[in-house]
């Protein structure tokens, strides 16, 4: 599970999803999601990035398939 804001200045988001790829075709069942709004803290648009990461996480812990978001997904 990668969420990673777009506009982060500190990491780098083409890195998140390079490594996303790498794992995937390795075997991993990934999930990657763009924020759009948020930046390396995810402070601009933290209500946001907690629903998503709580959502996320707990699809995987019960086994049920993890949903895209209405906005802010990088496709798989």
């Amino acid at each position: 599970m990668l969420l990673h804001g777009t506009a982060d200045r500190v990491t780098d988001a083409e890195g998140s999803w390079r490594f996303a790829d790498r794992a995937r075709r390795a075997g991993a069942r990934v999930h990657t999601v763009a924020m759009p709004r948020g930046g390396h803290t995810m402070l601009r648009d933290a209500r946001h990035w907690h629903r998503l990461t709580v959502d996320r996480v707990a699809a995987l812990l019960d086994g049920t398939p993890v949903h895209d978001a209405a906005d802010g997904v990088r496709p798989e």
